[in-house]
């Protein structure tokens, strides 16, 4: 026996149907390429946010190393100001009574009107020092809010000298150089530790 026959679905209702369904499923492709768009942005805000950061501590960091480097020169000038002095006082120990000590006097004066005008120069450049400590402290505040935090923990080993050597320092400092270019995206660059392992599996057993 035959089936009876479906009813017919009106041709209007079909045009409506493939009207609101080819507009749901532009909505919601609009939707998804608004929110990939959206995304997109946001990750290049965030990269070019990262890259002033970096690049404002990297050179904060180049400028505190440039004040200290100062600040040494004219600890070694105190010390040897203060030698001197020491000399020129041992001198006019040995002085017999009575002897004609203006020179010397003449002499101390002068070295003692240097050592002032070095020693302001060192308390002037000592606070130049510390201000500049400030900006680093300033920077890493900022990779907090940006991220990655790997990024903020190594920038503060780095800034706080962590009581190691040159050597440690110049480590940490290129082991937060990494991260930063990891951070950026950089992946084309091959980085110390990157290098140092790669060369370790290239070499030869013993």
């Amino acid at each position: 026996m035959q089936g009876a026959p479906g009813a017919a679905i009106d041709p209007t209702v079909l045009a409506l149907l493939s009207i609101f369904g080819g507009a749901l499923l532009t909505a919601a492709a609009g939707a998804w390429g608004a929110w990939r768009q959206s995304k997109r942005e946001h990750t290049r805000w965030a990269r070019e946010r990262r890259y002033e950061a970096y690049l404002e501590y990297i050179k904060a960091l180049r400028t505190f190393h440039l004040i200290s480097a100062d600040v040494m020169k004219l600890n070694t000038q105190i010390d040897a100001l203060t030698a001197d002095a020491d000399g020129i006082k041992a001198r006019m120990g040995e002085l017999p009574d009575g002897s004609d000590s203006s020179d010397l006097m003449a002499e101390a004066k002068d070295l003692q009107e240097r050592t002032q005008r070095v020693a302001k120069r060192q308390a002037d450049t000592i606070a130049t020092l510390k201000d500049q400590h400030q900006k680093i402290v300033d920077s890493v505040a900022a990779f907090k809010l940006l991220g990655p935090s790997d990024v903020a923990t190594a920038a503060q080993d780095v800034g706080s000298g962590n009581g190691g050597s040159i050597g440690d320092h110049e480590i940490a400092l290129g082991q937060l150089m990494e991260k930063m270019r990891a951070a950026l995206g950089l992946t084309d660059y091959e980085g110390g530790a990157a290098k140092a392992k790669r060369g370790r599996r290239g070499r030869p057993p013993a």
